[in-house]
């Protein structure tokens, strides 16, 4: 391996010893998990580069003092190192916060030394970052100089950390297509809406937490934004509809949340009358309904409080709570979605899904109607003899009599997981961290047979699959003779590209023309 030449198709070969095209290793390199990287970079000094230049294009993690230590003081002084910084394209900073962990002036100084050569930096998300924010001035400057910035993320708490990032962002020299806030006073938050447009025009998904004391000014246009996710505190403090409707024209996802909601407190679940009647109030006043919102992204109280009463393509309600079932088939019947996300728990009181009225019908101007595709996320407790049948009784009442054409059911033992969208949750990834739990779960379920149960109890669905997080997916294809339906299992590629064209055929048949004749 030593002897290993690199050359590029137009080159001619030199030297003795094998050739390999560098472009060929690098798309080998970016298929090999983090470990496979570390081994090979003690190959040969060539594959070492390489494989050096792959592991720093992926995420990095750099979290609290000793983290700085590691990465900053430690590979990242190296003079060969520093130049390959320009490779790294997502860096996230966390718990530099912990009050008996701060950073040292020779900590900071290294962090700012790395971020000054960190010149292709593209995703930069500060989590608990407000010390260093606070202490050091010459962070928030470094961060508004970065060129290719388009993706900032910065969670934490702290009113004065706040006031200096809303002037950043102000003042930032990239423009960036995402953005996710902390919670902000409402003056500070009201001057960054006043100006967003001017200063981050090509922002396309947009993060706020927005305080009590905070009012969106209708007059504000962000027409920029297509994906918005509001956290709010108490239901009365949620903008009107029609106001966020009028600042966010072409929003085509909304995901709305309650950061002070606690499932478990039946009290909190539901709107309270006086918060149905101030939305009753905000509704009388809609005109015409939001026809770029393509997906709602809400637990079912606060989707019952929208009162969202046009169409949308996908509704992810998040995790299925039986006290909220009639909550859930009022908001179906309201929005009429083709495409349905729901979590299931199988903790104490989340494992019965209702029978009647069924979460997956709904009537239209049409005719009855139902969803035509579900994306079912289940988390298991370790697994037993008997979880394969309580998995096939959860999902009975669910499918029985439904007019689900395609569905995906997830399996995992980690419930965290749960909050991560189908995309993210299949995507290959170091940072997806899997437990040794969810090998188990396929020895105890019996996919084939699930999918086989699933046919039986739906007669209108044609594709099935089946993931196990840490296994993989499982897919099958429903062949229909005369009265005869039949099981068939694909390899994983074509079953991907059956994936997609359901999708794809799902997406089509929505027509906007239709939703609001």
């Amino acid at each position: 391996m030593d002897n290993l030449n690199f050359y590029r198709p137009t080159e001619k070969e030199s030297g003795p010893g094998a050739v390999l095209d560098i472009d060929v290793l690098r798309l080998i390199l970016e298929a090999l998990p983090r470990a496979s990287l570390l081994q090979m970079s003690f190959l040969s000094f060539s594959i070492r580069d390489e494989a050096t230049r792959e592991l720093l294009k992926r995420p990095i993690c750099i979290r609290g003092h000793l983290g700085v230590q590691r990465f900053c003081l430690g590979f990242a002084m190296q003079s060969e190192n520093l130049k390959r910084l320009t490779y790294v394209h997502q860096l996230r900073l966390e718990d530099m916060d912990v009050w008996n962990d701060r950073l040292t002036l020779k900590d900071r100084d290294a962090l700012i030394k790395v971020l000054r050569h960190c010149s292709g930096l593209k995703k930069l998300a500060l989590h608990n970052c407000k010390h260093l924010m606070d202490h050091d001035p010459r962070f928030l400057p470094m961060v508004e100089s970065m060129d290719s910035l388009t993706h900032l993320d910065v969670r934490m708490f702290g009113l004065n950390a706040s006031l200096q990032l809303s002037s950043t962002v102000m003042d930032m020299r990239s423009s960036l297509v995402c953005l996710r806030l902390p919670h902000i006073s409402a003056q500070a938050l009201a001057s960054l809406m006043d100006n967003l447009t001017a200063v981050q025009s090509r922002l396309e998904d947009l993060y706020l937490r927005l305080p009590q004391d905070f009012s969106l000014n209708p007059g504000v246009l962000v027409p920029s934004v297509r994906t918005l996710h509001l956290e709010i505190t108490a239901y009365d403090r949620f903008p009107p509809l029609h106001n966020l409707q009028l600042v966010f024209p072409s929003v085509r996802e909304l995901t709305v949340t309650i950061f002070h909601y606690e499932a478990r407190i039946v009290d909190q679940i539901l709107p309270s009358n006086h918060d149905l009647s101030i939305r009753r109030r905000t509704l009388a006043i809609i005109t015409d309904p939001w026809k770029s919102l393509k997906v709602l992204r809400a637990n079912p109280p606060v989707a019952y409080f929208l009162d969202v009463g046009f169409p949308v393509y996908h509704l992810d309600i998040g995790v299925y709570i039986p006290v909220t079932h009639g909550t859930l088939v009022a908001v179906v019947s309201r929005v009429r979605p083709r495409r349905l996300t729901l979590n299931l728990l199988s903790a104490p009181g989340y494992e019965i899904v209702a029978t009647k009225p069924s979460i997956l019908l709904f009537g239209s101007d049409s005719g009855p109607g139902g969803v035509a595709q579900v994306f079912l996320k289940m988390c298991t407790d370790s697994p037993d003899s008997t979880l394969i049948h309580n998995i096939e009784d959860r999902i009975r009442p669910l499918l029985a009599g439904s007019r689900v054409e395609y569905l995906h059911l997830l399996f995992t033992n980690i419930q965290w997981h749960l909050d991560l969208d189908i995309d993210e949750l299949l995507r290959p990834r170091d940072t997806l961290r899997l437990v040794e739990a969810d090998v188990d779960i396929v020895q105890v379920i019996d996919v084939e047979a699930l999918a086989r149960t699933v046919m039986e109890l739906c007669r209108s669905i044609r594709t099935i699959a089946i993931t196990v997080l840490s296994i993989g997916t499982s897919v099958w294809r429903i062949d229909t003779i005369g009265d005869t339906r039949r099981l068939v299992k694909l390899e994983l590629y074509y079953g991907r590209q059956l994936m997609e064209r359901e999708e794809q055929k799902c997406a089509e048949g929505w027509d906007d023309t239709e939703r609001f004749s």
